[in-house]
């Protein structure tokens, strides 16, 4: 009889749009690419990419960040962040490559936002709908400009 075939675990699950956009913002930022304001924590949506990308906006070094993580998947996490490529090759790429990530997180969070609100409005009265409708076409409206 034949030994039972394993199968390989996938080493990572799936990366989100909004996950390669935050690990690339902090790769570009660690390695000096990009200027720290151009940055909040406030950006980041996952906790342990908002609190690396604190440390790095302080000007701290990365590698006295990575050597307090005593949590292994925290560790590994982080260093893929860290280790995003590939990076663009100049700071002017990277710029844009910057604007591309923020604007990818901004709009899946105003995505999170409008479904929010659209199940709001299923129980809510129709003035309560009509506020919530305004308040949508607004949100989506800023980020056309």
């Amino acid at each position: 009889a034949r030994p039972p075939v394993r199968r390989r675990q996938m080493a990572e699950k799936a990366v989100t749009g909004v996950e390669k956009a935050e690990r690339e913002l902090i790769s570009m930022l660690a390695a000096g690419l990009i200027p720290g304001d151009l940055l909040k924590p406030g950006d980041f949506e996952d906790a342990d990419h908002r609190a690396l990308a604190e440390w790095l906006l302080s000007g701290k070094p990365a590698s006295a960040y990575v050597e307090n993580i005593n949590d292994d998947a925290v560790r590994q996490k982080v260093m893929q962040a860290l280790n995003y490529s590939p990076l663009p090759a100049d700071r002017d790429k990277a710029l844009e490559e910057a604007e591309d990530c923020l604007r990818t997180i901004q709009i899946d969070r105003d995505s999170q936002r409008s479904q929010q609100i659209k199940q709001q409005i299923n129980s809510a009265t129709e003035e309560q709908k009509a506020e919530m409708y305004r308040r949508m076409a607004a949100m989506w409206k800023d980020n056309e400009d």
